[in-house]
């Protein structure tokens, strides 16, 4: 929200689903040639929801938006684990996940500056 005010770019939130999740329809629904980015939460703080990547990269899809994964909570450790967790975060490995973030001091015991941001990958 920050940047957002800094670089006067107005942000619309799109509605949840019952399981906290954002609702790609309603993504599509607002989207337009306007809109240049789309967040979605890999693990939120509150609740660990992880948003579906791969419907939301449909969506972006029509209209050419970028992603970015907010994957500051959970990046590290879904994209570690088995048993299917880590297909809830392709993230590192979508078209339309250009850029990503992640914490380490929030699940590796970093020092709390500690930080990533890298660009995501070509293949989805």
């Amino acid at each position: 929200m920050k940047a957002a005010n800094a670089l006067n770019i107005k942000i619309v939130y799109s509605k949840l689903n019952s399981n906290y999740k954002v609702d790609p329809l309603d993504i599509a629904e607002k989207a337009s040639k306007h809109t240049i980015a789309v967040i979605a939460n890999i693990g939120s703080v509150e609740f660990g929801t992880v948003d579906d990547v791969k419907k939301i990269a449909k969506v972006c899809s029509e209209y050419e938006v970028p992603i970015h994964a907010d994957a500051a909570f959970g990046g590290f450790i879904l994209s570690i684990m088995g048993g299917g967790f880590s297909k809830m975060f392709p993230g590192f490995r979508c078209e339309k996940v250009y850029t990503i973030i992640t914490d380490p001091h929030k699940t590796l015991f970093a020092p709390i500056p500690s930080g990533g941001f890298s660009l995501g990958s070509r293949t989805c």
